[in-house]
């Protein structure tokens, strides 16, 4: 009888800490600084003409956020691009560009060590959204004013390259990938929730994902999320190379998080997208019926902070 007791108040303590409920947000303290350290790792392959055109990219980048003031439910924070390096390989050329060589030739790594030069400002939620983002515009274009005469045209590809990668849009899908992950009420071991993101950067992405609480681990909490990607039907085409181009593109984002319990940072996290669709490239004078590229997108991304 006894035993049976004490393994009842077992189970019950058992199960009422499991249900205990967390608040599970950014906890950030003004004048301190975070760091987060990405790398995208993406392997492209397209069907042209009857021929697979495999690309590898890998995208690194190091940035440190300073928390210049806490609003109420928000942050206001200083942001600064530290490192930046981006590597592709394509069929018969591989080129590297890096913030890390400022006295490179070439324009675009120029660029980018310009960039790790100046700092913009941007407003977090508590649960990790970007309501605000202020001068990272004003960044780029001093960035390229500062490497010297080019053509326009070479400048104008320049800016796009920089903006799809680094640009306000791209910088609210790094950040949102990232952070908005949070629940918007305290949750116990084993609830869900959702998030949805629209990613604008380049291809246009719709993101649904559902989270789900794992429990703790030392100073962390653990998070685990699924979901779904795809374009939006009749999203805005982009233009490359004269060409107008737009995407029908769906596919599965799996990712797993640990963040630290006092502050919610993102301490370590991977997450995986795949995605299989087509380029429609609209029709021109060289192309009178238009094409049909068909395209698999594999990436692995990992985050680490401090």
């Amino acid at each position: 009888m006894k035993k049976t007791f004490l393994l009842v108040v077992v189970c019950l303590a058992t199960f009422a800490l499991q249900a205990q409920k967390v608040d599970i947000s950014l906890n950030l303290k003004k004048g301190a600084t975070y760091q987060s350290k990405s790398v995208s790792i993406g392997e492209i392959t397209q069907e042209v003409m009857g021929q697979s055109i495999k690309i590898d990219m890998e995208i690194t980048g190091v940035m440190a956020f300073t928390v210049t003031n806490q609003l109420d439910n928000a942050f206001e924070i200083d942001g600064k691009y530290v490192s930046l390096v981006m590597n592709m390989k394509m069929p018969q050329t591989t080129m590297t560009f890096s913030s890390e060589t400022p006295d490179s030739q070439d324009p675009l790594s120029s660029m980018l060590a310009k960039m790790t030069q100046r700092s913009f400002q941007f407003t977090l939620s508590k649960k990790g959204e970007v309501l605000a983002v202020k001068n990272l515009d004003v960044l780029m274009d001093s960035a390229l004013s500062e490497i010297g005469d080019l053509p326009a045209v070479q400048k104008e590809q320049l800016m796009k390259q920089l903006s799809d990668s680094y640009g306000e849009d791209a910088f609210r899908g790094s950040m949102g990938t990232m952070l908005t992950i949070f629940p918007d009420h305290p949750v116990a071991v084993g609830d869900s929730w959702k998030s949805s993101l629209a990613l604008k950067s380049g291809m246009t992405m719709d993101v649904a994902m559902t989270y789900t609480f794992k429990g703790e681990e030392g100073g962390f909490y653990l998070i685990s999320g699924e979901g779904t990607m795809a374009t939006p039907e009749g999203g805005s085409p982009v233009v490359s190379n004269g060409m107008q181009m737009s995407f029908e593109m769906s596919g599965s984002m799996v990712s797993d998080l640990k963040l630290d319990k006092k502050t919610g940072w993102v301490m370590a996290g991977t997450s995986e997208q795949q995605m299989t669709g087509k380029t429609k490239v609209a029709p021109t004078d060289q192309l009178p019926n238009g094409m049909d590229i068909p395209m698999t997108m594999k990436t692995t991304s990992t985050y680490t902070g401090n």
